[in-house]
């Protein structure tokens, strides 16, 4: 994950695990009396990525995108490395840090995609 700087995009967390969840409406299309089994056509999709990280610098920064609702661009790869990658933009809904005493510190964040949640070729 990352935010933009003046010098370009800047990571601030690597996922240790990440999971994406696509939903999409759905709109019923029959009429009251119309058969007895509904029908439906897809209706607005939407995103949430939920991530397991650890840090790449100060935290800080993440918790300033979380109270300002900064949206950033994120992008997560396959690890069987397909040479595809999924990729949007969001923002944090939900931030949680945790750690132990002598280990690392980690955060769990939930991210909310706003628009179109892409599947393209690596950006090489």
């Amino acid at each position: 994950m990352g935010h933009i700087t003046e010098s370009g995009m800047q990571a601030f967390a690597y996922a240790r695990s990440c999971d994406i969840n696509q939903t999409a409406d759905k709109i019923e299309t029959c009429s009251p009396t119309s058969a007895r089994a509904k029908e439906y056509l897809p209706g607005r999709t939407s995103w949430i990525m939920s991530c397991e990280c650890l840090l790449a610098k100060d935290e800080s920064v993440i918790e300033e995108m979380f109270r300002t609702g900064e949206t950033f661009p994120v992008r997560c790869r396959n690890r069987d490395n397909s040479g595809y990658e999924y990729r949007g933009m969001a923002f944090i809904s939900s931030l949680r840090a945790s750690g132990r005493l002598h280990e690392m510190a980690t955060y769990s964040i939930t991210l909310q995609g706003t628009g179109e949640l892409e599947y393209q070729p690596v950006a090489i």
